[in-house]
């Protein structure tokens, strides 16, 4: 994600979520909410695991990227469960490792991406604390309705309750409130950042995870993205999704519908792709946005130039 400055009550509260690379802990110890962790990255990524995967049960799984299969959670017996695609119904512990690490990254994305900002679930991550909901209240009304030179009005205290009646001088002062609590109160956007989606999977499922990671981000909210990789199969996936975006107004429509990226399309100037080099950002794309050369490239050019130098001395080709 891009960071940028913005003013004080321009702010809209977002949700924040990484997602660690010992995810998989949640699917290969059974009682892992027994376990006792420090307050990390590991246990606040626990604690979203056991709110999202509550949203899914038999009845209302939900389908794990092109796997056929299906994930749900049994509140009965308290157990994550994952229906294959020969009807077989394996615990989530006695899965793949890949369907291990899969699954955790899955139902946290969807769930904090899509899920809770389905209508009428859009308060399910507001803030509930009341004294946090009352601070901001009156923080915001004293410093911009109140503290305002050109207001002469004191809000009003009733005994009743210990409620208070705040007092406006027009109605789109008090739209204008009401619009600034939302934007402090619930949440209106989430920040994904993912270690090693690749982690245990193959190269074919790994593309079809950042297909879906960004098919996620394609929605009206303004979510954002920030992947660490070691594998050039994410690039290769994501540079497709780049190039699916140059290619929408020349490429036949009936042409780009059958790319697997054809819902995963992404602008290039809403992607910064780097790579660390001695300690040090570097930028890996083109003029165009798309990716250029990089780590993994160079690499695999090394590994088949040394192939190409030993076959020339192998079978029929050697002297």
């Amino acid at each position: 994600p891009k960071f940028e400055w913005k003013k004080r009550y321009a702010y809209k509260r977002g949700k924040i979520c990484y997602i660690p690379s010992e995810r998989n802990l949640v699917s290969a110890i059974n009682n892992w909410f027994e376990v006792k962790f420090k307050d990390n990255n590991i246990r606040n990524f626990m604690i979203e695991w056991s709110d999202a995967r509550k949203s899914y049960n038999k009845e209302q799984p939900l389908s794990v990227l092109d796997l056929s299969t299906k994930y749900y959670y049994d509140d009965k017996v308290e157990r994550d469960l994952v229906t294959m695609e020969s009807g077989a119904t394996l615990e989530l512990t006695d899965t793949s490792s890949g369907l291990q690490s899969v699954i955790p990254l899955e139902v946290v994305s969807e769930y904090l991406t899509a899920y809770i900002y389905k209508e009428g679930r859009d308060a399910n991550l507001s803030v509930t604390n009341k004294g946090i909901n009352k601070s901001l209240e009156d923080k915001i009304y004293y410093e911009l309705f109140i503290d305002h030179p050109l207001n002469l009005l004191t809000p009003t205290s009733y005994l009743k309750g210990g409620e208070t009646l705040r007092l406006f001088k027009t109605s789109s002062d008090i739209d204008k409130y009401e619009q600034l609590l939302r934007q402090f109160l619930n949440v209106h956007y989430t920040r994904l950042y993912i270690e090693e989606a690749e982690q245990n999977i193959f190269p074919a499922t790994q593309r079809a995870i950042v297909y879906h990671l960004l098919q996620l981000m394609n929605s009206k909210e303004e979510h954002s993205l920030f992947l660490t990789t070691h594998s050039p199969y994410v690039l290769y996936a994501l540079n497709n999704c780049i190039m699916a975006h140059l290619v929408k107004d020349t490429m036949p429509m009936e042409e780009q519908q059958k790319l697997k990226c054809y819902n995963s399309r992404i602008s290039p100037q809403l992607v910064s792709v780097y790579e660390i080099q001695e300690g040090t950002l570097k930028p890996i794309q083109t003029q165009n946005g798309t990716i250029g050369k990089h780590y993994f490239n160079r690499i695999t050019n090394e590994i088949m130039d040394e192939y190409y130098n030993m076959l020339e001395y192998w079978g029929d080709n050697k002297e």
